[in-house]
């Protein structure tokens, strides 16, 4: 269990939380699994949290979901050109408009269809992406880490 997790919650609620995001991710193993396409700042590859040992688990299972046909991992540099201000998802349909999240002022409650925010995280998601390491040299970066951690 990770320090972020288990830092001021009751281990019930920790075991409830574990539980919770173990459920979503059987989402990636339908049949029909959803399109992921992750953009992690370097440093969140490299900031030591927690042991070692739990170090090491989080950046396996980094390499483990790059091998799905789904999943693409890009690590965006420490020396880009842009940087990550804040976490946001968008969520594509196919029967249905956009869907973004993202923890800002702009936006109330976090969720919005509205065309302009949605746009907007688009856009950045587009720069920061064409900042990040192509997928291969994003995997050599993590086994990388993985090997001096």
């Amino acid at each position: 269990m990770g320090p972020v997790l288990t830092a001021g919650n009751h281990p019930d609620k920790v075991e409830q939380l574990v539980a919770t995001r173990m459920d979503r991710q059987q989402i990636l193993r339908r049949d029909e699994p959803p399109w992921l396409v992750l953009l992690l700042a370097e440093y969140a590859i490299r900031r030591k949290i927690g042991s070692p040992e739990v170090m090491r688990a989080q950046l396996q299972r980094l390499l483990d979901a790059m091998k799905e046909p789904n999943v693409t991992i890009q690590v965006l540099p420490e020396e880009a050109p842009v940087y990550l201000s804040m976490p946001f998802t968008i969520m594509g349909f196919d029967n249905g408009p956009d869907v973004a999240y993202a923890a800002t002022g702009e936006i109330s409650g976090g969720i919005t269809k509205e065309h302009r925010h949605v746009g907007r995280l688009k856009a950045r998601f587009d720069l920061v992406r064409a900042a990040a390491l192509p997928a291969m040299a994003s995997e050599e970066l993590i086994r990388s880490v993985l090997e001096d951690t």
